[in-house]
């Protein structure tokens, strides 16, 4: 190499390479849609009414009614976490109204012609839900704090850690409900699941309180361990591998049940 060579070769700056436009076009489509779903939801009033306001009003409820008892602050402390996992999965199944909103009015449709894939489809909706558990878990909490409840500021925050975390497969099964129900009965199963997943899981009263049948039944529930998880950064339990076995496979079941779901969605709308 000469010496000239040499010297053109260090003197040509180093020029990074761009963005390829596939990525920014998929970026685009992914962060459009992300703002659109939070609009529309933060809207919507049955959402600020029934995920928001109800569990509130049943932590003050409860509270009041037991907190006077032998044990009364961990009582409190216990019924508050459940109240703001209840709301929080309340919200996480909302994500299937959303879509049936988006089919009904032909927001789906236009949304098949972005080539929104079916891994930026679930990423989005994932994250636009996990955005929307936070305010029914904040503002439990926060009324929680208000109405005398002490904890370490580090525990307030994995509470609301374990809480997001443990919630996915409740927006995984609002997905598939928006995904494989029609408009009229994935509001009423929406509705069915958000009740029943909280009666069965022990989330209104303790799964040790019921009959040995329905115990039998929540321990399998994902609304049981939900409510367990969210509990141990207060009581310091540890772990249990069950529940964390029993969150999975319901995420990856109802996970392959959304992807067939979604592709059936895309298939019929654009007949």
């Amino acid at each position: 190499m000469t010496t000239t060579t040499l010297r053109e070769t260090r003197a040509t700056p180093s020029i990074a390479a761009p963005t390829p436009p596939e990525a920014r076009g998929s970026a685009q489509r992914v962060l459009s849609y992300l703002g659109s779903t939070l609009r529309l939801s933060l809207t919507d009033g049955g959402f600020i009414g029934f995920i928001i306001a109800m569990p509130t009003a049943m932590y003050l409820f409860f509270s009041t009614l037991y907190g006077d008892e032998i044990g009364g602050a961990e009582i409190q402390r216990h019924i508050m976490v459940m109240m703001a996992t209840y709301g929080a999965m309340g919200s996480a199944l909302a994500a299937g109204n959303a879509i049936q909103n988006e089919r009904a009015t032909g927001w789906f449709r236009q949304l098949m012609l972005t080539a929104l894939s079916p891994t930026q489809f679930f990423f989005t909706r994932l994250l636009a839900a996990l955005l929307l558990i936070l305010p029914p878990i904040v503002v439990v909490l926060g009324v929680g704090a208000i109405d005398g409840v002490r904890l370490p500021l580090a525990t307030w925050a994995s509470v609301v850690g374990v809480a997001l975390v443990v919630l996915i497969p409740f927006v995984v099964m609002g997905l598939v409900v928006g995904l494989w129900l029609k408009p009229q009965a994935a509001n009423a199963a929406t509705t069915f699941l958000m009740l029943a997943l909280a009666m069965l899981g022990g989330m209104w009263v303790p799964l040790d309180q019921m009959p040995q049948v329905l115990q039998d039944i929540g321990i399998l529930l994902p609304s049981y361990w939900a409510g367990q998880f969210a509990l141990t950064p207060i009581t310091g339990d540890p772990v249990a591998a069950r529940g964390v076995i029993t969150l999975v496979a319901w995420t990856v079941g109802l996970a392959a049940l959304g992807v067939v779901g979604y592709r059936r969605a895309v298939a019929t709308s654009k007949r």
